[in-house]
This record gives C-alpha cells, sequence and structure tokens, in this order.
C-alpha cells in the first residue's frame, strides 16, 4: 500500500473521530452516520474523496473496528486488506 494512502485514511478517520462525542465512539449507526458526514464535505482534498470514495460502500464493516476502539493506523490497515 501506498503510504501516502494510508496517512490519508488515518487523516480521515482521526478527524471522524475527532467530530464525534466520545461517548458515541461505540455507537455503530452514529459511526456510519459521521463517516457519511464527513465524506459529504466539499472541503476535503482530492486524496480524502479517493479514501471515502473506497470507505462509503464497506461503512458498516468500518464502523465495527471502529466502535471497538481498534487505532487508526490499524483500521486503515484492515481497510486496505478489503480493497486489495
Amino acid at each position: 500500500a501506498d503510504p501516502r494512502e494510508c496517512e490519508v485514511c488515518m487523516k480521515v478517520m482521526q478527524d471522524v473521530r475527532d467530530s464525534m462525542d466520545k461517548a458515541d465512539w461505540k455507537d455503530k449507526p452514529k459511526v456510519e452516520k459521521a463517516l457519511g458526514d464527513h465524506c459529504a464535505k466539499d472541503t476535503l482534498s482530492a486524496r480524502e474523496r479517493k479514501i471515502c470514495y473506497y470507505v462509503d460502500p464497506i461503512k458498516r464493516d468500518v464502523a465495527q473496528p471502529f466502535s471497538l476502539g481498534m487505532s487508526v493506523d490499524r483500521l486503515c490497515k484492515r481497510i486496505n486488506k478489503t480493497n486489495q
């Protein structure tokens, strides 16, 4: 995987996490909504949009480990494997 893609993925996941109340991190529907809301922003860079393009169809799969508090780097490695 391209290390820059990992960096961008980690930034997106961290931004999503930062946009949420910590209490909501374990709530999968709220995680999915936060991912969707983040990816709908028109201020995203082209690389961030690309990550959103990959993540959008697998939001539920991403929300599961996210809700368990998995670190953003591990989360992104898992997303990357899914896209292989």
